[in-house]
């Protein structure tokens, strides 16, 4: 006679009433009539099979251990020297943007306004100190002016001299007169240099004000 369990399970179809009611009393035997079951038997050998992989790859990570220690320690360290360069790029970045504020357009224009500025002051110090600067060693001008006009010990009309028989120049009226011909040259093409400077920069600074100029990033 069949029934649902004998379907399930034939290998009991064998037993005895006797072998069924020890199966349902005593685990042990109940244990290994489990064991003797094909799905179970399938498990277990999957299981085993399993195991002895886990096994094998476990041996290998152990020969690999010191390989992967060592390469551990490398990394660690290439990651200690990729954060202090990290760090040094902040400083070094923040050096070059200081650095390179030097050079920003705006600030190259406001240099350009002053040395124009400067250069303009400078040649007409250097005009005032050649009209102004030889009568200040004997008090007499050239248009009979008297006083004490200030010092000039860099004027470029050095050659200049009031007041001595010297250089080119009466005793007795003190006019001034360039001791040599060269002297007024020299004074001229100074000045000459001077001003051209000065109006290239006034130029330049005019055409970067109207924004003719253009600054390449590279």
């Amino acid at each position: 006679m069949s029934s649902p369990l004998l379907q399930q399970f034939p290998q009991l179809s064998t037993f005895t009433d006797e072998q069924l009611k020890e199966l349902l009393t005593n685990d042990e035997y109940l244990e290994a009539f489990l064991y003797t079951l094909p799905p179970v038997v399938g498990v277990l050998d999957r299981h085993e099979q399993l195991s002895r992989e886990n096994e094998a790859l476990a041996k290998q990570n152990l020969a690999m251990q010191d390989q992967l220690m060592a390469l551990r320690a490398s990394t660690a360290s290439a990651y200690a020297t990729a954060q202090h360069l990290q760090d040094r790029w902040k400083e070094v970045e923040q050096k070059q943007a200081g650095l390179y504020s030097k050079y920003r357009p705006s600030f190259l224009h406001l240099r350009l306004r002053h040395a124009t500025s400067d250069q303009d002051a400078l040649t007409e110090t250097m005009v005032s100190n050649f009209i102004e600067g030889p009568g200040a060693a004997a008090g007499t001008w050239s248009g009979g002016m008297r006083g004490t006009p200030p010092s000039r010990v860099d004027s470029p009309a050095s050659g200049f001299h009031v007041g001595g028989e010297r250089d080119g120049q009466s005793a007795d009226t003190g006019t001034m007169t360039p001791n040599t011909h060269q002297s007024l040259d020299e004074f001229i093409r100074t000045l000459k240099a001077g001003r051209k400077v000065y109006h290239k920069r006034a130029l330049w600074c005019e055409r970067w004000t109207r924004g003719e100029v253009a600054w390449r990033e590279d």
